[in-house]
């Protein structure tokens, strides 16, 4: 097996080439309400997940009324402070962290020591997978010593590949026509993640404790999300860290950000600092491809600044996804295997000796370079599959007790991975070029030359360069570069930009981003026969006043550039009528630009996703708070304007910042409804009164 030392930057510890239990291993799809069905009951509580070491030994000036807060004030902490990023990936995870004493030159350090795997091995990333045991008595396991125990364990039940089903119910984001994940009974996905996370914090912080005591040091933890999480997951990720014990209210001052930084951005900041410097000049255009084992992750970048390091840049295109990581070559391999030796013989072999046949087969993948020197690979079989005189093989391709795979046969398993992340770098090399053309002109130069590939895959020299042959043949010019250490470059560069928001005299390097989707309200208009047709107008109960509903106000388009640091923040003025003060909700939309080159105007135009419904409690104001609306009603001498409720004029304000998207409603500059995104996803699909009140109306959208 090969290893990743110091001094070698080569290592099987890398997101794309690791999965546990290849010949086992249970593909995703979106999870599913009814899994929770199937679920058994753990009566674990999280005050007792155990690792190797006693995590209850406290500094005697613990305080456990101290509470974390989410990172919201970027000044510089006044206390000594550690910059920590965490990658949770799908396959692998990683921690890097930066103690903001040190030089600003300074790389982030690697954390390394893993329970479970020997201290003289250096693994930068641990296994993302979790073991809950049946007797209650024992700890539960994590990361290599998880990773260990086989599928089929009489002692544990081992959950892995849970991160994808943390998207939101009916996203395309894993296999299609693949298997529900499998739970422990009682569990659900943020349990999973949950538990994870907190032994994942729980062995750092402890490992941590020498050099860097929480008795001194504050914590200032960062998680990166892939580009393509919606603000729904988003919210669900942040959810499970606000349980946490990092994310409780019983510890010290930690402070965490969830959703303001995408895996693509961190991997071009690793990229920036660790390339040579010749490679970058202004007006250079950058795509960084995120190959890891699940989803690859594409996006582009403009280098807007190369005089003066650390370099500036701006989003280029807006973020693009497929699922075609490294799990789809195990895959190919496991199946290679089944049809060569039989699937009655694979299903003999003990998890031990299908794990050894996978560590072998991940060398000899990671190796592979398509040499026409070297025409075949060979891999030790287990013995009990050489007793069970399997012969040749169905191909050939068992020779006495070694299994042969040819150059032909290795290329077939990176064939999918290979093809699908072609189709996405060609498409987003289109997109890309298509922004270069319009923000080029005749002053300057924007060019496209390198592709960056990192992530897991990004180590591997076939991948590189069967990709380099698929995109030369449409652009000869543009060549792809693999940085040394390629599977460390989300969690790398993360800590670096950690470390560069609480160091505000260090100027920020992302400039600029691009809104990856379209958000907007509905709201009602005054009906107008000019413009609405009849079958749309309703009339108000309150006010008496005809009107249409289901306009669409839009805050933000898909493709808008803003402000790379603290994010973009619009607001609409909106009005809303009731008999009485109490709650109320929003409803926010997502929509596609449409053939016209426009957005849909109505909930009934194009495509349109109710993607959530923002709460507005105006029971906690006093009623001279509101307007006073009048009503035409019958009276002895004719129609009479009398009191027939209330009407509150509030602010609905969008902020969006990478992949977090929040939004909060103000009246009298004071929180009628503070809530982010995530609040109300779990209404989203409610029909009750189409969720705006008991009038089913929504708020009517102030001109101007």
């Amino acid at each position: 097996m090969k290893l990743l030392t110091f001094d070698n930057a080569t290592t099987l510890q890398n997101e794309g080439f690791h999965d546990t239990d290849w010949l086992a291993m249970t593909e995703l799809i979106p999870l599913k309400p009814t899994c929770s069905q199937k679920m058994w009951g753990w009566p674990i509580r999280l005050k007792n997940l155990s690792t190797p070491y006693n995590i209850s030994r406290r500094h005697p000036n613990w305080n456990p009324t101290s509470i974390s807060v989410a990172m919201s004030d970027r000044a510089r902490p006044t206390e000594p402070a550690l910059a920590v990023a965490i990658d949770f990936g799908t396959s692998f995870s990683g921690i890097s962290y930066k103690d903001l004493s040190r030089p600003y030159s300074e790389a982030p350090e690697h954390f390394t020591t893993w329970p479970g795997i020997s201290k003289i091995r250096t693994f930068h990333k641990v296994p993302t997978v979790i073991a809950y045991p049946f007797d209650t008595s024992k700890r539960i396991v994590w990361g290599f010593e998880a990773e260990q125990l086989g599928p089929d364990s009489e002692s544990y039940f081992r959950c892995e590949m849970f991160k994808p089903h943390l998207h939101a119910l009916g996203e395309k984001v894993v296999a299609p026509g693949s298997k529900p994940l499998k739970l422990p009974r009682g569990k659900t996905v943020k349990d999973i993640t949950r538990d994870y996370l907190n032994l994942l914090f729980e062995h750092f912080e402890v490992t941590m404790s020498d050099n860097y005591p929480r008795a001194f040091y504050d914590y200032h933890i960062l998680f990166t999300v892939p580009a393509t999480f919606s603000g729904h997951t988003v919210n669900l990720f942040r959810e499970v860290v606000e349980t946490t014990n990092f994310g409780g209210k019983d510890r010290m001052k930690i402070t965490y950000d969830v959703g303001s930084l995408t895996e693509p951005e961190g991997a071009t900041m690793y990229t920036i600092f660790k390339q040579p410097r010749f490679q970058f000049e202004t007006g250079d255009c950058i795509v960084v491809c995120d190959a890891g084992g699940g989803t690859v992750d594409v996006c582009s970048y403009l280098i807007s600044e190369a005089k003066t390091f650390p370099y500036t840049f701006k989003q280029a295109g807006i973020a693009t996804a497929a699922y075609c990581g490294s799990t789809m070559i195990d895959h190919a391999f496991k199946e290679f295997v089944r049809e060569e030796i039989g699937c009655d013989n694979v299903a003999k072999l003990k998890y031990s000796e299908r794990y050894t046949l996978k560590r072998e087969f991940v060398e000899r993948k990671e190796e592979f370079s398509d040499d026409d020197a070297k025409q075949a690979q060979y891999i030790p079989l287990p013995s009990s599959v050489v007793s069970q005189r399997v012969g040749s093989g169905k191909t050939g391709c068992v020779e006495g007790d070694m299994l042969k795979i040819t150059r032909e046969q290795m290329r077939n398993f990176f064939g999918t991975t290979v093809q699908q992340t072609a189709e996405l770098l060609l498409a987003h090399i289109k997109q890309a070029r298509a922004w270069i053309k319009r923000q080029s002109s005749a002053t300057s130069r924007i060019s496209l030359k390198y592709i960056y590939l990192v992530g897991g895959l990004g180590t591997s020299p076939y991948f590189k360069s069967a990709l380099q042959a698929r995109v030369s043949e449409k652009y000869p010019t543009i060549r792809i570069i693999s940085p040394h250490f390629a599977h460390l470059a989300v969690v790398d560069g993360a800590a670096r930009v950690q470390y560069h928001r609480l160091n505000p005299s260090t100027p920020n390097p992302i400039q600029s981003r691009l809104l990856k989707n379209s958000y907007g309200v509905v709201v009602s208009r005054v009906f107008d026969p000019s413009i609405h047709t009849e079958d749309r107008k309703v009339r108000d109960p309150i006010s008496g006043d005809y009107l249409v509903k289901d306009h669409i106000s839009w805050f933000a388009v898909e493709g808008e550039s803003y402000e790379g640091s603290g994010g973009k923040t619009v607001s609409k003025q909106l009005r809303r009528k009731f008999k009485k003060p109490g709650v109320f909700y929003d409803e926010l939309v997502t929509g596609e630009v449409g053939s016209n080159g426009r957005l849909p105007k109505t909930k009934r135009d194009g495509k349109v996703r109710v993607i959530c419904r923002v709460k507005s409690d105006f029971s906690q104001f006093d009623k001279k708070d509101f307007g006073k609306v009048k009503k035409d009603l019958p009276g002895t001498f004719g129609l009479l304007k009398k009191k027939s409720g209330y009407e509150a004029t509030f602010s609905l304000v969008m902020t969006v910042e990478a992949a977090k998207v929040e939004f909060e409603t103000l009246m009298n500059g004071l929180k009628a409804g503070g809530i982010n995104l995530s609040v109300n996803w779990e209404e989203r699909n409610n029909q009750h009164k189409e969720g705006f009140g008991s009038d089913g109306i929504p708020a009517q959208e102030l001109e101007g």
